[in-house]
């Protein structure tokens, strides 16, 4: 029995089927992650083989990212149709063409368009996965099960660049590329045979009126006591609304429900502005401004700050359900401010070799234990339930649009930087005034969500949405 009261003997038996499950829709993050990153230990190659300028470089680096903005919509209109367990399914196959079609490129333009349809993919992953992991949690480990989908994403990232350095160390260069991207093909297998396996969420399921399936999936999750009062809370907030398929976008944008979107949107620009999405895709290149110019030799150093990355999610999946998610944020954002801050000084000083290993490694601290991990769990968890893949889908579209402008412009930005102060830390600068501007506005606006259910924090809005503002308020900091 844990002392924190996180774990009960009560419910300990019903613990390690909404973990296996969990895990198995976070394998979704997993090649999100692996997608995403693959690039880092490619691109090199690829400006050399297809002999890109600085814009056409930072747009293949950036191209899936233009698939990530349609994956959510397609994802908003996919879980409200088909279910969250199917969109993932869609997910993985769109996964694979774009292995296959990155992996056999001719030209760069024949690349770029396989990386946008593999980006679809990780839009729409990143939408469907955080989503069901958080409608089948428990919620007093709400946070730790959705935040497994972010530590499948940072492992996701740290296999993709293990994998390039062997592939570069081993294979010739003409084609150790190629493989990179074709090495995807094995985690995406995996992930439709396991897909197969698990049911789809219940909160899904009493939207469509399958009440009866949706119970006998709550008592395999939470217990035959707890799910019977889940369920009670489920009835009370679908019966009488329209099917979620139906419900437009304009109602986002109603009184007391655009009070989250505007959060949700805000946490979704600052998980990617604040700095480490340059840091973990321009890695090799960082280091190779710092000197580290053999590429191997670049791609191998950047396994340690992944490794780093993994180790802080496992301190963010201990945290989560304990010290809460506004804490979290609080010093996260102030701390990235500093360590920013303190990686563009390296290049001002002219810091070489392992110094600069270790400080990319410490970058990477706040993203992981809150800025990035915490960003998908706070989206998935604060709206109601028949607007949720909606007003996610909506959030994350943001989240896309900023990763896509910051992937895109930095190569144009460090070289604007170098020629005006002759180092590439003006953005990296500016990433730490972006992220105080994030710690203010945390301090401000974000509420306190652990151990509440959805539909105890979906209530809120529609509080607010009748004026009782300061009601509202009271439900959320009440723990």
């Amino acid at each position: 029995m844990k002392k924190d009261g996180i774990y009960s003997d009560s419910n300990n038996k019903h613990i390690l089927y909404p973990f296996l499950i969990s895990f198995v829709a976070a394998v979704g993050g997993f090649i999100f992650g692996y997608d995403l990153n693959i690039i880092a230990g490619a691109q090199r190659y690829l400006k050399d083989v297809f002999e890109l300028s600085p814009q056409a470089f930072g747009f293949a680096n950036a191209s899936a990212l233009l698939g990530c903005l349609a994956g959510p919509i397609v994802g908003a209109w996919l879980c409200d149709l088909t279910g969250r367990k199917k969109s993932l399914m869609v997910a993985a196959v769109l996964f694979g063409i774009s292995a296959i079609g990155t992996a056999i490129p001719r030209n760069i333009i024949e690349f770029n368009i396989f990386r946008i349809i593999g980006g679809v993919g990780v839009g729409l992953a990143s939408v469907a996965s955080p989503m069901y992991i958080a409608e089948i949690a428990p919620k007093k480990i709400r946070g730790m099960l959705v935040t497994m989908n972010q530590l499948a994403i940072v492992v996701g990232a740290l296999s993709a660049i293990i994998v390039s350095y062997f592939l570069a160390e081993y294979v010739s260069a003409k084609v150790s590329w190629r493989w990179m991207f074709a090495s995807e093909l094995v985690p995406i297998i995996l992930f439709v045979i396991f897909l197969s396996m698990i049911p789809e969420t219940p909160r899904w399921l009493a939207e469509k009126r399958q009440f009866g399936q949706s119970l006998k999936i709550l008592t395999k999750l939470h217990g035959a006591t707890e799910a019977e009062i889940e369920m009670a809370g489920i009835r009370n907030e679908t019966i009488g609304l329209r099917d979620a398929a139906r419900v437009s976008f304009g109602e986002l944008f109603t009184p007391g429900i655009r009070v989250a979107i505007i959060l949700g949107i805000v946490l979704s620009l600052m998980s990617q502005w604040t700095g480490w999405s340059i840091v973990a895709i321009y890695m090799p290149t960082i280091y190779a401004q710092a000197g580290i110019t053999v590429r191997s030799e670049a791609i191998f150093w950047t396994i340690i700050p992944n490794l780093a990355n993994l180790v802080y999610t496992f301190i963010a999946i201990y945290l989560v359900d304990r010290a809460g998610r506004r804490p979290l944020y609080l010093v996260c954002t102030l701390l990235m401010a500093v360590m920013m801050s303190v990686l563009g000084l390296v290049f001002v000083l002219g810091i070489k070799g392992w110094p600069v290993v270790v400080i990319l490694s410490l970058v990477g601290a706040p993203h992981a234990i809150a800025i990035g991990g915490l960003t998908w769990l706070v989206v998935s968890e604060i709206f109601p339930t028949h607007i949720r893949a909606k007003a996610m889908s909506f959030c994350t579209v943001f989240l896309w649009v900023a990763c896509f402008i910051v992937i895109f412009a930095a190569p144009p930005l460090f070289e604007l930087s170098m020629k005006w102060f002759g180092v590439p830390s003006g953005l990296f600068f500016l990433c730490g005034i972006i992220s105080l501007a994030s710690f203010l506005f945390v301090l401000k606006k974000l509420p306190e969500t652990k151990g509440k259910t959805l539909e105890e924090i979906g209530d809120v809005w529609t509080v607010r949405s009748k004026s009782n503002k300061a009601k509202a308020d009271e439900m959320l900091i009440e723990n």
